[in-house]
């Protein structure tokens, strides 16, 4: 069964170039992430760079925080199909019973 979303051990980790890519995209991943981001960076002044620092962390928080409604929607299905297996080996136990 899937884990609930965790902010301590869910963190960015992975932060890769690699050289088929172009030089301004970067990877992005983390630990317990299922999920790779590609990141294509825009080049500016200086003058530019904490805006786009900025902009880049706010882009990484709403990343992580969609990764963690993934994990939460995967891990209500999972609940609910085992809720339902229960019940159906509840129903399967009362037939037996009632059979005897």
């Amino acid at each position: 069964m899937l884990q609930v979303h965790d902010e301590a051990n869910d963190v960015l980790n992975g932060i890769a170039y690699h050289p088929s890519l172009p030089n301004n995209t970067l990877l992005l991943t983390g630990k317990k992430w299922p999920w790779i981001y590609h990141i294509e960076l825009e080049y500016r002044s200086a003058a530019n760079n904490f805006k786009s620092l900025m902009m880049m962390l706010n882009m990484y928080d709403e990343m992580v925080k969609e990764t963690a409604r993934k994990f939460e929607s995967v891990k209500k299905k999972e609940e609910e199909k085992e809720r339902r297996k229960k019940e159906e080996e509840a129903e399967d136990d009362d037939d037996l019973v009632e059979e005897l």
